[in-house]
C-alpha cells in the first residue's frame, strides 16, 4: 500500500483554524476576501522586488550549464536507444 497523503491543512496555525471554525458563514467569506487581497499584495510585492529579480536571473544563468548538459545527455540517450531499436536490439 502507498504512503498516505499529507493533509495540506496540517501546516496551518492551530489558532487560525480554530478561529475560522468559530466564524459565521458571512465572517468566513469576509476573511477569505481579506486573505485574497493580502495574497494579491504579496504577489505584487514579489513582482516589484528588484533584488529578487536579480537573484533569480543570476540563478537562472548559473543553472544554464546544468540544464543544457542534462538536455544534451537525454538527447544522446534517446539517439542511442533509437539506433538500438532500428537494429531490433531494444
Amino acid at each position: 500500500m502507498g504512503r498516505q497523503k499529507k493533509n495540506k491543512f496540517d501546516d496551518l496555525d492551530a489558532d487560525f483554524r480554530s478561529n475560522v471554525e468559530s466564524l459565521s458563514d458571512e465572517e468566513i467569506k469576509s476573511r477569505v476576501a481579506q486573505i485574497a487581497l493580502d495574497n494579491e499584495l504579496l504577489l505584487k510585492a514579489k513582482e516589484d522586488d528588484e533584488d529578487l529579480k536579480e537573484k533569480v536571473q543570476i540563478a537562472k544563468e548559473a543553472g544554464a550549464v546544468y540544464r543544457e548538459g542534462v538536455k544534451m545527455n537525454r538527447t544522446k540517450i534517446q539517439y542511442a536507444q533509437m539506433i538500438l531499436e532500428s537494429r531490433g536490439k531494444a
